[in-house]
């Protein structure tokens, strides 16, 4: 990655670390919740809540626009 980053570390959100692993990234992400309404022939969905300041500083740091969790989706 190369940039530094913290709030990644339970119990010690002050460490920095510019090599996180997979799981420590992603753990920040498993408090997003979609809301999914079935619409008979059409199914919508939006987040729940908006990002924290460090779920958008793992994806600027991935090069990941937020958009990649837009669920304006139509199935």
């Amino acid at each position: 990655m190369g940039e530094s980053i913290s709030g990644l570390v339970p119990g010690n959100p002050k460490m920095k670390t510019t090599r996180p692993t997979a799981e420590r990234l992603l753990s920040q992400f498993d408090n997003l919740h979609p809301l999914i309404e079935d619409k008979g022939k059409r199914i919508s969905a939006v987040m729940v809540e908006g990002f924290t300041t460090l779920q958008k500083k793992i994806l600027s740091i991935l090069k990941l626009p937020e958009e990649i969790y837009d669920l304006s989706f139509k199935h």
